[in-house]
C-alpha cells in the first residue's frame, strides 16, 4: 500500500467528522431505538479506527522509506570508496601473476607453487569482495519508484550474497531456480522483500542448523518464488496476523513487526500476491507470485 498524501488523509478526517456530526444529529433529533443508536455509534467508531490505522501505517511507511533512502545514500558512498582501491588490488595481483610467469626462479630455491597459490588465493578474495560490492550496490541504489525489466533469480542471488555471511553458520541455502522470464518491477523493493523473507526464515530456524530452500518457477503467467525453511513453524492464530503492522513474536532486539507488513505492501504494489503455509514444529513456506507483462 502506498503512503497516502497529507491531503488525502486530511480528507478522510473531514469525512469522519461529517459522519460523526450526522450521527450526533440523528441521536438528538430522532426517536430511534437505543439499539439503533448504538449501531450508528459503532459504525462511526469503526471508521475512526480504520482512519487511525491508515494514518499510523502511512506514517510508519514514510519513516521507513526515509531511513532506507538515507542508508542507501550512505552505502552507495561507502561502496564507491571501496571499489577504487579494490580495483587497484585486483590489478596488482594480475601484474604479479604476469611478472612471476616471466621469471625463471627454478634454481633460486623459491617455491613457485606456493607463490602461485598465494596469488590465486588473493585473486579469489578480490573477486569475492567485488561480488559483495556489486550486490550491495544493487540493493542500495536509489531507484525509488523506478521499474525495469528484471530477472528474479538475479535479484535473489544478490540478496543471498548480502546475507550469506550472517547466516552461513546456521543454515544452508538450497537454490532451485527455474527458467523464468523477466518481470517489470522495482528491483530495490523486491530485494527488500526477499531479504525480509530469508532473514525471517533464518531466525525461525533458531540455534539448530537448518535449511532454507528457494525455488522459482513460471506458471499461469506468473513468476513464483517459494521460500521454505525447516524452522519452528507457526500456529494458525499467528499466521492470521503476520502481515499486520507491528505484530511480532520476536524479541525487541530482532524486529519491530514491520518487515512482513512492508513486504505485503510491496508485493501488492507490484500487482502480485504473497501466501504462507506453516506447520508448528515443521517449518514455513512463503510463496510470492508476480505477474509477467
Amino acid at each position: 500500500m502506498n503512503p497516502e498524501s497529507p491531503d488525502a488523509l486530511q480528507k478522510k478526517i473531514h469525512e469522519l467528522e461529517s459522519k460523526l456530526s450526522e450521527t450526533v444529529e440523528k441521536l438528538q433529533s430522532s426517536g430511534i431505538e437505543l439499539e439503533a443508536n448504538e449501531a450508528l455509534l459503532k459504525l462511526a467508531m469503526e471508521d475512526m479506527r480504520r482512519i487511525y490505522e491508515d494514518l499510523l501505517r502511512s506514517q510508519t511507511q514514510l519513516t521507513q522509506s526515509d531511513k532506507l533512502a538515507t542508508i542507501g545514500l550512505l552505502t552507495a558512498g561507502i561502496v564507491h570508496e571501496i571499489n577504487n582501491p579494490l580495483s587497484a588490488v585486483k590489478l596488482v595481483f594480475s601484474l604479479l601473476e604476469t611478472q612471476f610467469s616471466k621469471l625463471n626462479l627454478s634454481e633460486s630455491g623459491i617455491n613457485m607453487k606456493e607463490i602461485n597459490e598465494f596469488i590465486e588465493q588473493g585473486k579469489r578474495c578480490a573477486e569475492s569482495m567485488t561480488k559483495i560490492v556489486t550486490d550491495i550496490r544493487m540493493f542500495s541504489r536509489s531507484d525509488k519508484g523506478i521499474t525495469n525489466e528484471e530477472n528474479v533469480n538475479a535479484i535473489i542471488d544478490s540478496v543471498i550474497g548480502i546475507v550469506w555471511n550472517s547466516v552461513k553458520n546456521k543454515v544452508s541455502i538450497k537454490k532451485e531456480y527455474g527458467d523464468v522470464p523477466k518481470i517489470h518491477c522495482n528491483s530495490q523493493q523486491l530485494s527488500q522483500v526477499f531479504l525480509n523473507l530469508i532473514v525471517n526464515a533464518s531466525q525461525a530456524i533458531g540455534d539448530k542448523y537448518g535449511e532454507i530452500t528457494i525455488r522459482t518457477e513460471y506458471s499461469e503467467s506468473l513468476v513464483k518464488v517459494h521460500i521454505w525453511d525447516t524452522g519452528c513453524g507457526m500456529t494458525k492464530e499467528v499466521m492470521a496476523k503476520i502481515f499486520e503492522p507491528f505484530y511480532t513474536t520476536k524479541g525487541a532486539e530482532q524486529g519491530t513487526g514491520l518487515g512482513l507488513s512492508i513486504t505485503h505492501d510491496i508485493i501488492k504494489k507490484h500487482h502480485g500476491s504473497i501466501a504462507v503455509q506453516s506447520e508448528l514444529g515443521k517449518g514455513t513456506t512463503f510463496t510470492v507470485a508476480l505477474p509477467v507483462p
